[in-house]
């Protein structure tokens, strides 16, 4: 077991320090987030310094700063090995942009009753986040409206409203990720023949390689 006297070093003005305890114990889980390829390169040639334990701190002072004990320190290596695998090993994890995505649906006429229409599906190779949701009806009947989205093989509601009201325009920024097969959904209920129904999604589209 490595001793406190063996975790301490000196500052050396060229070196850059990561926090250990911002690794251990993450300000978020995951995010989602795309790199071009020079960029994916830079960070390949940094993990390098990832690998060096002197490049970690877990307590700073006074003219030295301690290095992660050997329990940390494991933690640490296996995030690291799990970056590696992400950045060299693994081309399904990172995604690139490939473009912006918009779609927009008009029913009219609406037939009576509950409509439900979908969006487009999301095709192989391809990752969906969903930026934006808008909806507006034309109808003093509807007694409600309901957007949804399919997303891991799951229905989920994703907002819903009582009564619409007529030419109200409903908007939302969900930041959803549909992968193959994914798809937006709108549904109005109690609708008489001859409402309307306008509503859109917008985005962008990644590659899934």
């Amino acid at each position: 077991m490595t001793t406190e006297a063996e975790r301490r070093r000196k500052y050396r003005d060229s070196a850059v320090l990561i926090e250990s305890g911002r690794v251990l114990s993450p300000q978020f889980e995951q995010l989602v987030a795309w790199f071009s390829g020079a960029q994916v390169e830079i960070l390949r040639n940094l993990m390098q310094y990832a690998r060096l334990r002197d490049s970690w701190v877990s307590e700073y002072e006074s003219g030295t700063y301690l290095i992660p004990d050997d329990a940390d320190w494991n933690d640490i290596d296996a995030v690291i090995a799990d970056l590696e695998n992400v950045l060299m090993g693994n081309d399904n994890v990172i995604w690139g942009y490939s473009d912006v995505y918009g779609e927009t649906l008009e029913e009219l006429p609406l037939p009576a009753g509950t409509s439900t229409k979908y969006s487009k599906e999301v095709p192989a190779g391809e990752c969906w986040v969903i930026t934006g949701i808008s909806a507006t009806v034309v109808s003093t009947s509807i007694t409600r409206l309901n957007l949804g989205a399919y997303i891991d093989a799951t229905w989920m509601n994703v907002y819903g409203v009582e009564s619409p009201a007529s030419r109200m325009y409903y908007v939302l920024y969900p930041q959803l990720r549909l992968s193959q097969g994914g798809r937006m959904l709108s549904q109005v209920i109690g609708a008489t023949a001859g409402d309307t129904l306008v509503t859109s999604w917008w985005g962008y589209k990644m590659k899934v390689p």
